[in-house]
């Protein structure tokens, strides 16, 4: 993710398309040669460029319903987003925010000069290091539970997993001023 080689299939992407051109006009051209009727190629052709194209469709729509998928969406779904709309509505701009890795992510709203003219959202996001910093942080901290719970929360010394002793970590460095909660998310203020 430094370097970017996530993008890297961007760049690929252009030349699959003409190597995949290429493939279907040789496929074609075969089928003619071995004396098949023009239109049964073609109709050969087609079925074979939907059925992969429904494939590819069927196979990267996990969360779409439209397929019927089984698969529900377990984080950033609606409980998290009110939660951080929380932040958007009641947080002046500019505050500092501590938060796993995802979350600082969703927060990079960076001021810029027309910022307060267009009424742009801005804060200090920060990742928090370890749960013992915790309760030495000024500003606010959010802690998406139920994802902490489920497979651990992602900082910056590595992921931090749900055990007893951990719930119980997280919540003694986590200081009384809770100011939001729901069961998906809780923010605190110090």
């Amino acid at each position: 993710v430094l370097f970017r080689f996530d993008r890297f299939i961007l760049l690929l992407s252009p030349f699959m398309a003409f190597v995949m051109g290429v493939g279907i006009y040789v496929f074609f051209s075969y089928m003619l040669y071995k004396n098949l009727n023009k239109k049964t190629a073609l109709a050969i052709l087609l079925i074979l460029f939907s059925i992969f194209s429904f494939n590819s469709i069927i196979e990267n729509a996990e969360d779409s319903h439209y397929f019927k998928s089984d698969i529900e969406r377990k984080y950033f779904n609606n409980e998290e987003l009110t939660g951080f709309n929380h932040i958007f509505n009641h947080v002046s701009f500019g505050s500092n925010l501590y938060s796993d890795y995802h979350v600082q992510r969703f927060f990079s709203y960076r001021e810029f000069s027309k910022s307060e003219a267009l009424n742009f959202p801005y804060y200090d996001d920060n990742e928090i290091t370890t749960v013992d910093s915790i309760s030495g942080y000024k500003g606010y901290t959010l802690i998406r539970y139920n994802k902490f719970l489920d497979t651990g929360l992602r900082f910056t010394d590595g992921l931090y997993t749900s055990t007893g002793k951990n719930q119980v970590h997280l919540l003694t460095n986590l200081t009384n001023n809770k100011i939001y909660s729901n069961h998906a998310i809780y923010i605190y203020y110090n």
